[in-house]
């Protein structure tokens, strides 16, 4: 299988991406030239990232982790707080805060299979969509980690 470059710039600008072979996602501040972060995810938890968006909103964005029992692990997404998509081979979908250094969210049950592309508009920032080779499209809720039906 053949590897491709993940890389891309924040949507503000300020900060760089990059997946390594290896997995780690490092990020860089651009007006500094400094290395503000390494991230190496737990392999045994998840498979290798093949894809990553970044997302940010002018707006708060309730992002849930996990429960939706406990009002505590909520997660708020705004202005001052990017995040990274980050697509999986096994289908699942991660969202990496920046601000946390963390994996804060795990979008599940939409793809079986590797994602290949993932989209998301600054006009519609409750939302984004990905495909993957099981050859769907999926549109999902960033406010409850679900699929937008």
């Amino acid at each position: 299988m053949s590897h491709k470059a993940l890389a891309s710039f924040s949507t503000s600008g300020h900060y760089y991406a990059h997946i390594s072979g290896d997995g780690k996602l490092r990020i860089w501040d651009v007006t500094t030239c400094i290395l503000k972060q390494e991230f190496t995810p737990d392999f045994h938890l998840t498979s290798p990232y093949t894809e990553l968006c970044w997302i940010s909103s002018s707006k708060s964005i309730n992002l849930l982790s996990g429960s939706r029992k406990r009002k505590s692990s909520n997660a708020m997404l705004d202005t001052e707080n990017e995040h990274i998509l980050l697509g999986s081979r096994s289908g699942d979908i991660f969202l990496y805060s920046v601000s946390s250094y963390s994996i804060v969210n795990t979008f599940k049950n939409g793809h079986n299979s590797c994602i290949r592309s993932i989209s998301w508009c600054r006009n519609i920032p409750h939302q984004f969509f990905s495909c993957s080779e099981d050859q769907f499209i999926v549109q999902w809720n960033l406010d409850n980690t679900s699929v937008k039906k």
